[in-house]
Protein backbone atom coordinates (compact mmCIF):
# COMPACT_ATOMS: atom_id res chain seq x y z
CA UNK A 1 0.00 0.00 0.00
CA UNK A 2 0.88 3.74 -0.67
CA UNK A 3 1.52 5.64 2.39
CA UNK A 4 0.93 9.62 1.83
CA UNK A 5 4.01 12.05 3.48
CA UNK A 6 1.45 13.14 6.69
CA UNK A 7 0.96 9.30 6.98
CA UNK A 8 4.93 9.00 7.09
CA UNK A 9 5.25 11.33 9.38
CA UNK A 10 2.75 10.59 11.97
CA UNK A 11 4.00 6.85 11.84
CA UNK A 12 7.66 8.30 12.74
CA UNK A 13 7.41 7.33 16.60
CA UNK A 14 5.73 3.97 15.66
CA UNK A 15 7.30 2.37 12.50
CA UNK A 16 6.37 -0.94 10.99
CA UNK A 17 9.57 -2.88 9.84
CA UNK A 18 9.38 -6.17 7.76
CA UNK A 19 11.84 -8.84 7.70
CA UNK A 20 12.46 -11.01 4.87
CA UNK A 21 15.17 -14.33 4.49
CA UNK A 22 14.59 -18.00 3.56
CA UNK A 23 16.63 -18.36 6.50
CA UNK A 24 14.24 -18.79 9.86
CA UNK A 25 16.95 -18.44 12.24
CA UNK A 26 18.52 -15.38 10.64
CA UNK A 27 14.82 -13.54 10.73
CA UNK A 28 14.17 -14.52 13.95
CA UNK A 29 17.64 -13.18 15.37
CA UNK A 30 16.87 -9.71 13.53
CA UNK A 31 13.65 -9.14 14.71
CA UNK A 32 14.05 -9.43 18.24
CA UNK A 33 17.40 -7.77 18.13
CA UNK A 34 15.17 -4.86 16.75
CA UNK A 35 12.33 -5.04 18.95
CA UNK A 36 14.55 -4.95 22.00
CA UNK A 37 16.19 -2.04 20.29
CA UNK A 38 13.51 0.44 20.04
CA UNK A 39 10.01 -1.29 21.71
CA UNK A 40 8.12 1.33 19.31
CA UNK A 41 9.17 -0.43 16.34
CA UNK A 42 6.86 -3.20 14.81
CA UNK A 43 8.88 -5.92 13.56
CA UNK A 44 7.80 -8.73 11.48
CA UNK A 45 8.98 -11.17 9.85
CA UNK A 46 8.49 -13.37 6.28
CA UNK A 47 10.56 -16.68 5.29
CA UNK A 48 8.06 -16.68 2.32
CA UNK A 49 9.12 -13.53 0.00
CA UNK A 50 6.18 -14.00 -1.93
CA UNK A 51 3.87 -13.87 1.08
CA UNK A 52 5.84 -10.43 2.08
CA UNK A 53 4.93 -8.98 -0.93
CA UNK A 54 1.24 -10.17 -0.59
CA UNK A 55 1.54 -8.39 3.03
CA UNK A 56 3.22 -5.57 1.43
CA UNK A 57 0.37 -4.96 -0.67
CA UNK A 58 -2.09 -5.41 1.95
CA UNK A 59 -0.76 -3.38 4.60
CA UNK A 60 1.13 -0.36 5.68
CA UNK A 61 4.95 -0.93 6.07
CA UNK A 62 7.98 1.87 6.93
CA UNK A 63 11.15 -0.15 5.86
CA UNK A 64 12.07 -3.54 4.26
CA UNK A 65 15.13 -5.54 5.37
CA UNK A 66 15.12 -8.26 2.95
CA UNK A 67 17.82 -10.82 1.60
CA UNK A 68 18.92 -10.36 -1.82
CA UNK A 69 19.76 -13.63 -3.21
CA UNK A 70 16.40 -16.05 -2.47
CA UNK A 71 14.50 -19.14 -3.89
CA UNK A 72 11.98 -18.14 -6.41
CA UNK A 73 11.67 -14.06 -5.61
CA UNK A 74 14.70 -12.56 -5.17
CA UNK A 75 15.64 -9.97 -3.35
CA UNK A 76 15.90 -7.15 -5.60
CA UNK A 77 12.76 -8.23 -7.43
CA UNK A 78 10.66 -8.34 -4.05
CA UNK A 79 12.13 -4.77 -3.68
CA UNK A 80 11.03 -2.87 -6.83
CA UNK A 81 7.52 -4.43 -6.53
CA UNK A 82 7.22 -3.26 -2.99
CA UNK A 83 8.72 -0.12 -4.35
CA UNK A 84 5.77 0.21 -7.21
CA UNK A 85 3.48 -0.04 -4.25
CA UNK A 86 4.91 2.55 -1.82
CA UNK A 87 7.55 4.72 -3.25
CA UNK A 88 8.08 5.99 0.10
CA UNK A 89 9.05 2.56 1.42
CA UNK A 90 12.51 2.86 2.94
CA UNK A 91 15.03 -0.26 1.77
CA UNK A 92 17.58 -2.22 3.67
CA UNK A 93 19.52 -4.93 1.99
CA UNK A 94 21.63 -8.24 3.63
CA UNK A 95 23.42 -10.67 1.63
CA UNK A 96 25.97 -13.56 2.20
CA UNK A 97 27.23 -13.36 -1.44
CA UNK A 98 27.43 -9.25 -2.19
CA UNK A 99 28.63 -8.50 -5.47
CA UNK A 100 29.59 -5.02 -6.85
CA UNK A 101 26.82 -5.24 -9.90
CA UNK A 102 24.55 -6.32 -7.18
CA UNK A 103 25.39 -3.47 -5.21
CA UNK A 104 25.04 -1.38 -7.79
CA UNK A 105 21.70 -2.67 -8.70
CA UNK A 106 20.32 -2.01 -5.37
CA UNK A 107 21.28 1.00 -5.39
CA UNK A 108 19.47 2.12 -8.20
CA UNK A 109 16.53 0.95 -6.88
CA UNK A 110 16.50 2.51 -4.13
CA UNK A 111 18.20 0.59 -1.02
CA UNK A 112 19.28 3.19 1.52
CA UNK A 113 21.87 0.60 3.05
CA UNK A 114 23.56 -2.84 1.84
CA UNK A 115 24.55 -4.64 4.57
CA UNK A 116 26.79 -7.97 3.97
CA UNK A 117 26.77 -11.35 6.26
CA UNK A 118 27.83 -12.19 9.23
CA UNK A 119 26.31 -8.46 9.82
CA UNK A 120 26.81 -6.98 13.27
CA UNK A 121 23.45 -6.29 15.04
CA UNK A 122 24.31 -2.84 16.21
CA UNK A 123 25.62 -1.95 12.40
CA UNK A 124 21.64 -3.24 11.66
CA UNK A 125 19.83 -1.35 14.37
CA UNK A 126 22.05 2.14 13.35
CA UNK A 127 20.85 1.49 9.87
CA UNK A 128 17.72 0.69 10.55
CA UNK A 129 17.47 3.88 12.40
CA UNK A 130 19.13 6.48 10.16
CA UNK A 131 17.09 4.68 7.10
CA UNK A 132 13.61 5.51 9.19
CA UNK A 133 15.05 9.28 9.98
CA UNK A 134 15.84 10.05 6.47
CA UNK A 135 12.48 8.89 5.23
CA UNK A 136 10.54 10.95 7.43
CA UNK A 137 12.63 13.96 6.51
CA UNK A 138 12.26 12.79 2.83
CA UNK A 139 8.55 12.61 3.92
CA UNK A 140 8.46 16.15 5.71
CA UNK A 141 10.23 17.61 2.88
CA UNK A 142 7.71 15.98 0.04
CA UNK A 143 4.38 17.03 2.41
CA UNK A 144 6.18 21.07 2.56
CA UNK A 145 6.43 20.75 -0.90
CA UNK A 146 2.85 19.85 -1.71
CA UNK A 147 1.97 22.37 0.97
CA UNK A 148 3.38 25.00 -0.84
CA UNK A 149 1.96 23.72 -4.08
CA UNK A 150 -1.24 24.16 -2.78
CA UNK A 151 -0.78 27.61 -1.65
CA UNK A 152 0.38 28.23 -5.38
CA UNK A 153 -2.72 27.34 -6.32
CA UNK A 154 -4.61 28.70 -4.00
CA UNK A 155 -2.74 32.54 -4.75
CA UNK A 156 -3.04 31.94 -8.69
CA UNK A 157 -6.97 31.55 -8.38
CA UNK A 158 -6.94 34.30 -6.06
CA UNK A 159 -4.91 36.56 -8.65
CA UNK A 160 -7.07 35.43 -11.50
CA UNK A 161 -10.26 36.24 -9.40
CA UNK A 162 -8.74 39.83 -8.60
CA UNK A 163 -7.78 40.56 -12.28
CA UNK A 164 -11.18 39.44 -13.41
CA UNK A 165 -13.00 41.79 -10.41
CA UNK A 166 -10.60 44.72 -11.87
CA UNK A 167 -11.37 44.06 -15.73
CA UNK A 168 -14.71 44.53 -14.58
CA UNK A 169 -13.95 47.66 -12.48
CA UNK A 170 -12.03 49.23 -15.27
CA UNK A 171 -14.94 48.41 -17.47
CA UNK A 172 -17.62 50.20 -15.50
CA UNK A 173 -15.32 52.74 -14.80
CA UNK A 174 -14.45 53.35 -18.85
CA UNK A 175 -18.49 53.16 -19.47
CA UNK A 176 -19.04 55.67 -16.50
CA UNK A 177 -16.23 58.29 -18.08
CA UNK A 178 -18.12 58.21 -21.55
CA UNK A 179 -21.42 59.07 -19.97
CA UNK A 180 -19.89 61.18 -18.15
CA UNK A 181 -17.82 63.07 -21.20
CA UNK A 182 -21.38 63.19 -22.78
CA UNK A 183 -23.09 64.48 -20.39
CA UNK A 184 -20.12 67.60 -20.43
CA UNK A 185 -20.53 67.53 -24.12
CA UNK A 186 -24.55 67.92 -23.75
CA UNK A 187 -24.27 70.65 -20.96
CA UNK A 188 -21.47 72.53 -23.00
CA UNK A 189 -23.99 72.73 -25.96
CA UNK A 190 -27.02 73.75 -23.56
CA UNK A 191 -24.53 76.56 -22.51
CA UNK A 192 -23.55 77.73 -26.07
CA UNK A 193 -27.25 77.95 -27.13
CA UNK A 194 -28.26 80.11 -23.95
CA UNK A 195 -25.56 82.22 -24.17
CA UNK A 196 -26.77 82.84 -27.66
CA UNK A 197 -30.08 83.23 -26.85
CA UNK A 198 -29.24 85.73 -24.10
CA UNK A 199 -27.36 87.74 -26.66
CA UNK A 200 -30.19 87.80 -28.87
CA UNK A 201 -33.31 88.54 -26.34
CA UNK A 202 -33.15 91.02 -24.18
CA UNK A 203 -34.26 90.42 -20.29
CA UNK A 204 -36.93 92.79 -20.78
CA UNK A 205 -38.52 91.07 -24.40
CA UNK A 206 -38.43 87.92 -22.47
CA UNK A 207 -40.22 89.46 -19.55
CA UNK A 208 -42.92 90.73 -21.71
CA UNK A 209 -43.37 87.75 -23.76
CA UNK A 210 -44.00 86.11 -20.68
CA UNK A 211 -46.67 88.46 -19.62
CA UNK A 212 -48.48 87.82 -23.26
CA UNK A 213 -48.58 84.43 -22.84
CA UNK A 214 -49.99 84.52 -19.39
CA UNK A 215 -52.47 86.94 -20.72
CA UNK A 216 -53.43 84.61 -24.13
CA UNK A 217 -54.05 82.06 -21.76
CA UNK A 218 -55.59 83.57 -18.25
CA UNK A 219 -58.82 86.20 -19.07
CA UNK A 220 -57.65 89.28 -17.62
CA UNK A 221 -57.18 93.17 -18.51
CA UNK A 222 -53.28 93.31 -17.66
CA UNK A 223 -51.00 91.13 -16.71
CA UNK A 224 -47.74 91.30 -14.89
CA UNK A 225 -44.24 89.19 -14.36
CA UNK A 226 -41.35 90.51 -12.62
CA UNK A 227 -38.15 89.34 -11.37
CA UNK A 228 -36.63 90.98 -8.35
CA UNK A 229 -33.71 91.16 -6.14
CA UNK A 230 -33.94 89.71 -2.44
CA UNK A 231 -32.13 90.79 0.25
CA UNK A 232 -30.59 87.40 0.46
CA UNK A 233 -29.13 88.29 -3.26
CA UNK A 234 -31.66 85.58 -4.55
CA UNK A 235 -34.10 86.24 -7.92
CA UNK A 236 -37.69 85.92 -7.00
CA UNK A 237 -40.32 85.87 -9.62
CA UNK A 238 -44.08 87.53 -9.61
CA UNK A 239 -46.41 86.35 -11.91
CA UNK A 240 -49.95 88.32 -11.39
CA UNK A 241 -52.81 88.41 -13.60
CA UNK A 242 -56.46 91.58 -13.08
CA UNK A 243 -59.26 90.64 -13.94
CA UNK A 244 -61.23 92.79 -16.80
CA UNK A 245 -63.41 93.42 -13.57
CA UNK A 246 -62.32 95.50 -10.03
CA UNK A 247 -62.38 91.58 -8.44
CA UNK A 248 -59.19 90.35 -7.18
CA UNK A 249 -56.38 89.23 -9.72
CA UNK A 250 -57.24 85.98 -11.37
CA UNK A 251 -53.44 84.73 -11.13
CA UNK A 252 -51.00 86.16 -7.90
CA UNK A 253 -47.87 83.71 -7.31
CA UNK A 254 -44.76 84.31 -5.92
CA UNK A 255 -41.43 82.74 -5.50
CA UNK A 256 -40.56 84.70 -2.48
CA UNK A 257 -42.49 87.15 -0.07
CA UNK A 258 -42.26 90.31 -2.36
CA UNK A 259 -41.67 92.86 0.76
CA UNK A 260 -38.32 90.61 1.09
CA UNK A 261 -37.01 92.39 -1.75
CA UNK A 262 -36.63 95.00 -4.23
CA UNK A 263 -38.26 94.79 -7.93
CA UNK A 264 -35.58 95.06 -10.30
CA UNK A 265 -37.11 94.30 -13.95
CA UNK A 266 -40.74 93.80 -14.81
CA UNK A 267 -43.20 93.52 -17.66
CA UNK A 268 -46.94 94.29 -18.00
CA UNK A 269 -49.05 93.85 -20.69
CA UNK A 270 -53.07 95.47 -21.02
CA UNK A 271 -55.73 94.93 -23.34
CA UNK A 272 -57.48 97.11 -25.25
Amino acid sequence: MTASSAEVIRSEEEARILIVDDEPDVVTLLAESLQHADPSWQVEAETDPQRALERLAEEDFDCLITDLVMPAVGGLRLAQEARSLDENLALIAITGCGTLECSIEAMRIGFADFLEKPFDLDEVRQAVTRTLRQRHQRARRDLRFAELAQAKTRLETEQAQLNQKLNVATHDLVLSSQRIARRMDELVLAADVARTLMGVIELEDLLGLSAELVGDRIPCRTSTIALYETRENAVGLLVRAHPETDDPPALSWLRTPIDSGVMCRAAQTAKS
